[in-house]
């Protein structure tokens, strides 16, 4: 059963380009105190698609191709997802598409998933 998502710090905004930007989730909370921390909601504010990749001890997402893997999971534009993380991880996000720009909201919590 999907239990609600109850915020455990401040939001953050991260501008996304086609570089991935990486974030530790230390900086999400307040003063630090991120042991809170189950969970991420992200909402893809922009009208492009994004690549939300998240890890322990960092994370870079990779631009999706049809020869090769990639690190990350696709939240389309205008939409919130959750994801599972542990409380000293990053998130990383790109754009999916050249020199197109992208904001993503991230706000650290538990539940939601």
């Amino acid at each position: 059963m999907r239990r609600a998502f109850q915020q455990q710090g401040p939001s953050i905004q991260i501008a996304v380009t086609t570089v991935a930007g990486t974030v530790a989730f230390s900086t999400l909370t307040t003063a630090g105190t991120n042991s809170g921390i189950e969970s991420i909601r992200v909402y893809n504010q922009s009208t492009n698609d994004v690549l939300v990749w998240t890890g322990n001890s960092t994370a870079t997402a990779t631009s999706a191709t049809t020869a090769a893997g990639f690190n990350g999971m696709f939240v389309p534009h205008g939409q919130v997802d959750y994801f599972s993380v542990g409380p000293n991880g990053f998130i990383s996000a790109l754009t999916t598409a050249a020199a197109l720009t992208a904001l993503v909201t991230v706000t650290p919590g538990s539940g939601g998933i």
